[in-house]
């Protein structure tokens, strides 16, 4: 059984955050610490034992690529504005899918500046993929049929925080 101390996962985040470079607003998370670490055993461990890569996916590399993508899930209701649907305002899931793409020969390595520079790009895709403007772009996109029809079903619906929601000029004032 594997298990990663609350100690040990700050000691790899230190590590990692002392070889970036100190300019600016450059910083990594635990999470991104971590993630950065697995993704590269994860990438090792296939390339060393020839495990076929499955590229039928939106998001997978193929081997003549050279490159690999790592794909996850960011609680959207956690930065709603004012985190007003962290509480039970909002009913439902309000999640967002981040990928950040790199070189294969980055993962590849075991060194730990290039660690913690694939820990930076994981930072980067969520700062980039989260930002206020590019959550209004997903959120227009999911109402497909579009934003007057999205807004005819929320006035016929009774909870009221999804009616606000669901207000095409609400959103824009949202985000």
């Amino acid at each position: 059984r594997w298990k990663i101390s609350t100690s040990d996962l700050a000691k790899l985040k230190r590590h990692l955050s002392e070889t970036l470079p100190s300019t600016g607003d450059v910083w990594i998370s635990s999470g991104d610490a971590l993630n950065a670490l697995l993704w590269g055993v994860i990438t090792r461990a296939r390339e060393f034992t020839g495990v076929p890569r499955d590229v039928r996916g939106q998001f997978c590399s193929s081997e003549e690529s050279g490159t690999e993508t790592f794909a996850m899930i960011a609680n959207g209701r956690e930065r709603s504005p004012g985190k007003k649907m962290a509480r039970a305002g909002y009913f439902g899931n309000f999640i967002f899918a981040v990928h950040t793409t790199l070189p294969r020969a980055d993962l590849l390595s075991i060194d730990s500046s290039t660690i913690a520079r694939v820990a930076f790009a994981i930072r980067r895709s969520l700062h980039e993929q989260l930002a206020p403007r590019r959550r209004l772009q997903l959120l227009c996109a999911t109402h497909r049929p579009g934003p007057r029809l999205a807004l005819a079903h929320a006035q016929r619906h009774p909870q009221p925080a999804l009616r606000r929601i669901a207000r095409p000029r609400r959103l824009r004032q949202l985000y």
